[in-house]
Formats: C-alpha cells, structure tokens, sequence
C-alpha cells in the first residue's frame, strides 16, 4: 500500500471526502521538479556561456607522465624494448613541437581485416 508523508494511503486519498487533503499533496512534487528543472536549466545557460575549462579524454596517460604501454627490461623482449625509445622519441619530438596528437601511421583494424568484415555484408545479387 502506497502511503505519503502523513500516513494516508493512496486509496483513501482518492476518496471523494479526501479531495481537498489530496490536492496540496499532490501538487509538492510537480514543485520539486519545477524546481529542479529551473536549476537545470540555469546550469545549462552557465555551461554555454561559459565554454569548455577542462579537457577531458578518455585516458590518463596525460595525468601520469606515462610514455608507452609495454614494458620490457634487461633486454627480456628486444623488439619492445626498440619499440618504446622510438615511442619516446616520437613524444619528445611532438611536445617539443608543442602538439601532442595521435599516429596517424596508427590504425586497429588494417584495410584486409575491414574488407573481410564488410564482405559478410554484402548483398548477393
């Protein structure tokens, strides 16, 4: 059973000699969210106005310092070892040109792997 802030019930409520109980109670929340929807909208006008202050991405590499993600020590793994100086020195050349960007000579998913992926949709004519 649905009860309010006085205990009433939602049944009883909705008897007829309950109709003007109900009515102050039934207006508090379209109150809240008039209000709430007044401060929503004054956040919204202010974040316009505004603009963007912050960058946000979607990683923390920026925050920690953090150069390349494999890791290899003592010669263990040579090949990533040679990985990483070439990393490093391709994002000390970027931050001294003042641009950190992506690789552009970068990509997931190479040309033979999408067109493989694409050729299972299409259409047989």
């Amino acid at each position: 059973m649905n009860r309010n802030r006085n205990g009433l019930s939602k049944n009883l409520l909705q008897m007829k000699f309950m109709q003007r109980k109900k009515l102050p109670f039934d207006n508090e929340p379209e109150k809240q969210r008039y209000t709430n929807s007044k401060i929503d909208q004054e956040l919204l006008n202010l974040c316009k106005t505004e603009g963007d202050r912050y960058m946000t991405t979607n990683s923390f590499l920026l925050c920690e310092d953090l150069r390349y993600g494999r890791m290899s020590y003592k010669g263990m793994n040579p090949e990533i070892e040679k990985l990483v100086k070439s990393k490093n020195r391709q994002f000390e050349d970027e931050e001294e040109d003042g641009e950190i960007s992506q690789n552009d000579n970068e990509v997931e998913v190479t040309n033979v792997q999408m067109a493989k992926a694409f050729k299972k949709f299409k259409s047989k004519k």
